[in-house]
C-alpha cells in the first residue's frame, strides 16, 4: 500500500474507473478523471484533487445498481468502449493542459 500511495501520489494524471486508486490519488491532489460505471458519482466520488472530472454514460436503465446487475453481464461496464469515451475525455485532458495543471 505505501508504493502504490507513493506512486499515485506523483501521477501527472490517473485515468481509472471509480475505484481506491481514484480516490487515493485525489486525496494526494493529483488530477483525476475516475469513469463510472454501476454506481452513482454523487454517493461515491473522491474528493480533493486538482481536477476530478466524471465520465458516466448511462448505457443501462437500472444504473445505478451499485454492482447488484439484473443481467446476465454488466451492460454498464462491457458496453462502456473507449472509442464513446475518448471525446470527452480528450476534452478534459485540453482543459488541464490549458490551466497548466499537466505538463505540456
Amino acid at each position: 500500500m505505501p508504493e502504490l500511495v507513493d506512486v499515485l501520489g506523483r501521477v501527472d494524471l490517473l485515468l481509472c474507473n471509480d475505484s481506491g486508486p481514484g480516490h487515493i490519488a485525489a486525496a494526494c491532489g493529483r488530477p483525476v478523471i475516475p469513469i463510472f460505471g454501476p454506481t452513482n458519482p454523487r454517493m461515491v466520488s473522491a474528493h480533493g484533487a486538482i481536477s476530478i472530472t466524471s465520465v458516466i454514460r448511462d448505457i443501462c436503465p437500472w444504473r445505478p445498481c451499485f454492482d447488484y446487475c439484473k443481467f446476465s453481464e454488466p451492460y454498464c461496464l462491457t458496453k462502456l468502449l473507449p472509442e464513446r469515451m475518448l471525446p470527452e475525455i480528450r476534452e478534459h485532458l485540453e482543459r488541464l493542459l490549458e490551466r497548466g495543471l499537466l505538463p505540456s
